[in-house]
C-alpha cells in the first residue's frame, strides 16, 4: 500500500469528502486502509449538519415560548428550538400526537396577528419526516406545523398537563440553560 489523498465515499449518507489521507493497494488501486489522523475528518463529515429552519408565528404565539421556559426555569432563546425538535421526533413516531398537532395547527389558537417569526436549528430530514407525518392527516406546511407544536406545547404544559411531555420539556429547559 501506499498513501494518498482522495476522495473517500461515505456508504451511509453518501456523502463525498475530498482529500482525505488514505492507503491505496497498488494492485487494484482500491482504498485499503484509513490512517488514525483521517478518523476526525470523517468523523466530522458524517455528522449530520443542522439546518435553519424558519417558520411564521403569529404575533401572540411568539410569547408562548418564554412563557413555558419560565416554567421549567430555561432560557427563552434555546428553548424555543429543543421545544420544537422535541415535538418534530415525537410526532414523527407518535401518530396520535401527529394527529393532534396537526389538528391544532388549523385551530383558531394557532391563528392570530403575522408578523412574528421563529428560527430554529433541526435536521433536514427530521423536519421532512414530522412534516409528512402531519401531512397524512392534514395538508401542513412548515409554519403551520410550528404553530401546530406550540399550541401543543403550551397545552401539555398548562391547559391539559401532560405528565411525560412535562418532563421531557424541563429537561428540554435544562439542557438549554446549560
Amino acid at each position: 500500500t501506499e498513501f494518498q489523498y482522495r476522495t473517500v465515499p461515505l456508504v451511509a449518507s453518501r456523502k463525498r469528502v475530498d482529500d482525505v489521507l488514505v492507503g491505496v493497494c497498488l494492485a487494484c488501486d482500491g482504498i485499503a486502509s484509513i490512517p488514525q489522523q483521517s478518523a476526525p475528518r470523517l468523523r466530522a463529515a458524517r455528522r449530520r449538519q443542522p439546518a435553519r429552519v424558519g417558520a411564521r408565528i403569529p404575533k401572540e404565539r411568539r410569547g408562548v415560548v418564554g412563557v413555558i421556559a419560565a416554567e421549567f426555569g430555561g432560557e427563552p432563546e434555546p428553548f424555543a428550538g429543543g421545544v420544537v425538535r422535541y415535538y418534530l421526533r415525537a410526532l414523527r413516531d407518535d401518530a396520535r400526537l401527529a394527529r393532534r398537532v396537526a389538528t391544532l395547527a388549523r385551530s383558531p389558537e394557532a391563528r392570530g396577528t403575522p408578523g412574528a417569526r421563529s428560527a430554529f436549528l433541526t435536521e433536514r430530514q427530521l423536519l421532512a419526516d414530522a412534516l409528512a407525518a402531519a401531512a397524512r392527516i392534514h395538508p401542513t406546511d412548515r409554519s403551520a406545523l410550528v404553530r401546530g407544536i406550540l399550541v401543543a406545547a403550551a397545552h401539555d404544559t398548562f391547559t391539559t398537563p401532560h405528565a411525560a411531555r412535562r418532563e421531557a420539556l424541563r429537561a428540554v429547559a435544562a439542557a438549554a440553560g446549560a
